[in-house]
């Protein structure tokens, strides 16, 4: 039961921080996880494919389950709404160096997001599961220590979105409410949230989904015309 904890041991102080630049250790610890990741999926690519039995679904793209993803989906692209945020963490700041960051993040992900697919769609043919480690053999060693790893980039990586949501919340009620811990206040909700959304769930694709639509959600469709409204 110790996972339903996690939130509050580890993702809780991280997301209290002020400077994003306090995040760049953990950061640069979760890129080097993410390689470790896809470089494994990518040489586990043949053992995997020589038992996959190709069937005429393995070419169907057109499968059910879209719009609970979107949730994730939307989770994933709620980091470019922490930009300026990102901005001002910078050491020398100019806009030519944050360009030039951005520019390289944008194509390290590129590459990283494609060798994954491919690797795991070489392995799996059209019956894939949708969390990708559950495609592979609960025996592999290799396997185990990448799902540690991944639980452990995962929790690095989430005080990101919640930090962004954070600031961004903060902007719209700091006009209305005039309270000092307000930021502490809305941090704790949202992990306060997601920590009761685990306790229901058992499988993290539920708590991903429901997280991005709860937190990625607003942040992409609803918090910036308000921010432009005033």
């Amino acid at each position: 039961r110790i996972k339903k904890y996690i939130n509050f041991l580890f993702v809780m102080p991280l997301s209290f921080l002020k400077n994003l630049s306090l995040l760049q250790y953990i950061s640069l610890f979760s890129i080097t996880i993410v390689a470790f990741y896809t470089l494994t999926f990518s040489s586990l690519s043949s053992k995997y494919s020589s038992k996959v039995l190709v069937l005429p679904e393995y070419w169907n793209y057109a499968l059910p389950g879209v719009p609970p993803a979107m949730g994730a989906i939307f989770l994933s692209f709620s980091v470019h709404h922490g930009a300026l945020q990102l901005f001002k963490s910078l050491n020398n700041n100019t806009l030519a160096r944050f360009l030039v960051s951005l520019k390289s993040s944008l194509l390290i992900s590129s590459v990283i997001y494609y060798i994954v697919i491919i690797s795991i769609y070489v392995s799996f043919a059209g019956v894939i599961s949708s969390n990708i480690l559950n495609n592979y053999c609960l025996d592999d060693d290799v396997i185990v220590f990448v799902r540690l790893l991944f639980s452990v980039s995962l929790i690095t990586s989430f005080p990101f979105p919640a930090i962004f949501l954070r600031e961004t919340i903060n902007d719209n009620l700091g006009r209305i409410i005039n309270f000092k811990y307000l930021k502490n206040i809305v941090t704790f909700c949202l992990i306060l949230l997601i920590f009761t959304v685990s306790f229901i769930f058992k499988s993290i694709g539920p708590i991903l989904a429901i997280s991005g639509s709860l937190c990625g959600t607003p942040i992409n469709m609803i918090f910036p015309s308000l921010i432009y409204m005033s």
